[in-house]
C-alpha cells in the first residue's frame, strides 16, 4: 500500500461522530425534554378564595379562608388599600365600616406569585319603609281589593323586594311576613295589611304604614243587609191630612252597618215610585197608598223590599171625601 492510501483509510469525514458518543449525546437531549415539563410544573403556583362573605353582608365582620397550588413559600394578605402582611390558610377581619371592601390574598413561590381577590359590601342600614295603596277606609261590595307596596328606597346594597302581612283582627295578630309587594284580599269584612322593604344585604325596614292608614285596609262586604220592619200604616180608613209610614230595623252582617232607608209608593200594588232616601214617608194623597222600604249598607248593598206583601203597617186609607 501507498502511502497516500494508509493516509486516506485513517482520516474521517469532518463532523462525523462515533456511534457510543452519538448515543450518549442523544440520551441527553431526551432525559432533558422530559425534565423541563417537570421543572415548569414546579414553578407553577395558584391560589383562589373558598370562604367569603356574600357580595352584599350586614355583618361587620368577614371571614376567608383560601386553596393552594404548587410550592408555596408563604401567602400574604392585604384588605381594601392596606398593605400585604403575612397570613396563614384564613384570616378574618372586624369591626368593618359600611361600603365596599376588597380582600387579596398572595401565593409566593421560588420564581412567581400570584393573587385572588374578593370584593362585597358591607351594609348594617335598613331600607326607608314603605308606602302602601290601593286600600281605603270605604267598604266596598267588590270580589277582591288589591293593596301594594312601593316608595322604599336603599342607599347601600340596594332594594330587594317587599314582605307582606295581614290582620283580620284590628291588628291585634298579624300573619306570618311572606314574600310579595302585593297582598289580594277576598275575604268578606276588614283585612289590614302591612310592608317592609329588604335589601340585598338582609336588612328590613319596619312594618309599614301605621295600622288603619286608608291605604293599606281592604274592607269587604258582599252581604245585604235584613229587610226592615214597616210601621205606622192601618188598614182602616182615616180621615187625616198625612199618616207618617217608617221603616227601621234592618241588621247587616257584612261589617259595612246600615247606612240608610229607602221607600217607595204604590197605589195598585204593580207600578211603584222610584225609590227615596229616607225612613219615614207622610201619605197625604187621599184613596189607598202602599208604601215598602228597603235596607242599604255603607257598601251599597240593599235588602230586597219589604213588607213581601202588604200588611196593616204599611198601607194607609185615607178619605176625607164627605158622603152625600
Amino acid at each position: 500500500m501507498s502511502a497516500n492510501g494508509a493516509l486516506r483509510s485513517r482520516v474521517r469525514p469532518v463532523g462525523a461522530v462515533s456511534r457510543p458518543r452519538f448515543a450518549l449525546v442523544l440520551a441527553i437531549v431526551i432525559a432533558s425534554l422530559a425534565v423541563a415539563p417537570q421543572a415548569l410544573a414546579t414553578n407553577t403556583i395558584g391560589v383562589k378564595v373558598t370562604t367569603k362573605p356574600k357580595s352584599a353582608s350586614r355583618s361587620t365582620t368577614a371571614a376567608f379562608a383560601w386553596r393552594t397550588a404548587g410550592r408555596v413559600t408563604r401567602t400574604l394578605c392585604a384588605l381594601d388599600r392596606g398593605r400585604f402582611a403575612k397570613c396563614s390558610r384564613h384570616r378574618t377581619y372586624k369591626h368593618l365600616k359600611n361600603g365596599l371592601h376588597t380582600f387579596r390574598v398572595e401565593a409566593v413561590g421560588a420564581t412567581t406569585k400570584r393573587v385572588a381577590s374578593y370584593r362585597w359590601r358591607v351594609d348594617t342600614v335598613a331600607p326607608s319603609a314603605p308606602l302602601a295603596a290601593g286600600g281605603s277606609a270605604a267598604w266596598q261590595s267588590v270580589a277582591s281589593i288589591v293593596v301594594s307596596a312601593a316608595g322604599s328606597t336603599d342607599g347601600g346594597s340596594g332594594l330587594a323586594g317587599y314582605q307582606r302581612r295581614s290582620s283580620v283582627d284590628g291588628g291585634v295578630t298579624w300573619s306570618t311576613g311572606t314574600a310579595g309587594g302585593q297582598l289580594t284580599a277576598g275575604a268578606g269584612g276588614e283585612t289590614l295589611v302591612q310592608f317592609r322593604a329588604l335589601d340585598r344585604a338582609g336588612n328590613a325596614s319596619a312594618w309599614s304604614p301605621a295600622t288603619g292608614t286608608a291605604g293599606a285596609i281592604a274592607r269587604i262586604d258582599r252581604d245585604a243587609p235584613s229587610a226592615p220592619l214597616v210601621a205606622g200604616g192601618s188598614l182602616q180608613w182615616r180621615n187625616a191630612v198625612s199618616v207618617d209610614v217608617t221603616g227601621a230595623g234592618a241588621i247587616d252582617v257584612g261589617g259595612a252597618g246600615v247606612d240608610h232607608y229607602e221607600y217607595r209608593t204604590s197605589t195598585d200594588g204593580v207600578i211603584w215610585s222610584l225609590g227615596t232616601t229616607g225612613s219615614d214617608v207622610a201619605v197625604t194623597d187621599p184613596g189607598e197608598t202602599l208604601v215598602e222600604f228597603r235596607a242599604v249598607d255603607a257598601a251599597g248593598n240593599a235588602s230586597s223590599w219589604a213588607p213581601l206583601l202588604a200588611d196593616g203597617g204599611s198601607t194607609v186609607r185615607i178619605d176625607r171625601t164627605i158622603p152625600t
